[in-house]
């Protein structure tokens, strides 16, 4: 077993000697990192991508906080390199940068979570009032005669606007809505 195994990185493959069977451990004990670099370069190239043009909170610059995964990679890439002396104490640091970057992206991802919620509940607020306000599609609609005396018509076909109250009779549109709501659920069962 090669005594460089998980104690020396891609210099000390490099610049050892011999055939490559007595580097084999050495070398296999450096590629789970080297994958993870490789596999972390692309995520965080797609992480920074979906920052800088599809985020919820856009930045001006290509240069924001969704790139720091890809220097806490690069970190993490240049922690394997070094020899017996300095690969311990780098490749170490190395991934505690790593980390570190990926904690800062993470509050960028709240950020973004929160943006996301903050929108989904204006939108909700926003079709609950044009529900309330707008377009109905009611099977029974309340209207009033000229001697205010309350008139319930059928209508399946088209949809009837009732927001020209809306402003002055707030709660006879409420009213309204509850007998137009509970017949539709009547003629749902039905």
């Amino acid at each position: 077993v090669d005594e460089l195994a998980g104690r020396a990185g891609w210099l000390a493959l490099i610049e050892m000697e011999g055939p490559f069977d007595e580097k084999l451990h050495l070398f296999l004990s450096l590629l789970p990192i080297a994958v993870l670099v490789v596999v972390s370069f692309y995520l965080s190239i797609m992480l920074w991508r979906y920052g800088t043009s599809s985020s919820m909170i856009v930045h001006s610059s290509i240069c924001n906080p969704w790139f720091y995964c890809f220097f806490g990679t690069l970190a993490m890439a240049a922690g394997q390199l070094f020899t017996e002396q300095l690969y311990p104490v780098m490749s170490n640091t190395g991934v505690l940068i790593f980390i570190i970057a990926i904690e800062a992206v993470m509050v960028e991802v709240d950020k973004d979570i929160v943006a996301i919620e903050n929108e989904a509940s204006f939108l909700v607020c926003v079709a609950l009032k044009g529900d309330q306000i707008s377009v109905a599609r009611p099977s029974v609609i309340e209207q009033r005669n000229n001697n205010d005396t309350t008139v319930l018509l059928q209508d399946e076909e088209t949809p009837t606007i009732m927001a020209d109250q809306a402003d002055t009779d707030t709660e006879e549109v409420q009213q309204a809505a509850v007998i137009v709501s509970s017949n539709l659920e009547e003629s749902d069962d039905q």
